[in-house]
């Protein structure tokens, strides 16, 4: 993320930037990660990143909200064709994924899509935007998992991507961080789902 970032700014204006944008709820890599997303989205927009202004945007989060809504109006109907073929690859995946990283811990569950339109609609009703990797989860080079309550399976609470057997993100409402109740979930889950995945894979290779 830091190389990707300085094709646009030097190292320094980096980690000045992210500082400056880091609070208690969008930590230092969250804010990173945020701000790369962000970039990408502009850039497909066609907007002069060379621009202050645009490069280094006073409310990060609702710059990124914005570019990120911007992009996906601009793009709803080549979307929905591209995202039927897609989906018709993705179901295998899904159907393995579900088998493999499914779990629970009595409260919290780890849902694993039924397709990639949900995972749409998880960006939407959570309002961040794990809308935009379902060509990423169909290509198989990232995996979007869904944290529930048992008491509401149906209901968008936390998402999570996972690459490599590592969770790369959880995120709730609004790009929001982890609750404590949803961090020690992640961290059962880690140990009890992700750490045995990742020593077969190693094994294996």
């Amino acid at each position: 993320m830091i190389l990707e970032l300085m094709q646009y700014t030097t190292l320094h204006k980096v980690e000045r930037y992210c500082s400056q944008q880091t609070t208690e709820k969008q930590p230092y890599f969250a804010v990173m990660r945020l701000w790369r997303d962000y970039l990408r989205f502009a850039v497909r927009l066609g907007y002069n990143t060379k621009n202050s202004f645009v490069l280094f945007p006073k409310r990060l989060i609702q710059a990124h909200n914005h570019v990120a809504d911007v992009v996906q109006k601009m793009e709803e109907k080549e979307l929905r064709e591209k995202m039927k073929l897609e989906n018709e690859r993705a179901k295998s995946l899904l159907e393995q994924y579900r088998k493999i990283y499914s779990w629970t811990d009595g409260k919290l569950s780890v849902v694993v899509p039924e397709d990639l339109f949900s995972i749409r609609e998880e960006g939407h009703t959570l309002h961040h935007c794990v809308a935009n990797y379902t060509q990423d989860v169909a290509d198989g080079k990232t995996i979007i998992l869904f944290i529930r309550r048992n008491s509401e399976l149906t209901k968008p609470f936390y998402t999570i991507e996972v690459t490599d057997e590592s969770i790369r993100q959880c995120q709730g409402f609004g790009h929001c961080g982890s609750t404590e109740e949803v961090q020690n979930f992640v961290d059962a889950y880690k140990q009890k789902v992700l750490k045995p995945l990742k020593l077969l894979a190693q094994a294996v290779s």
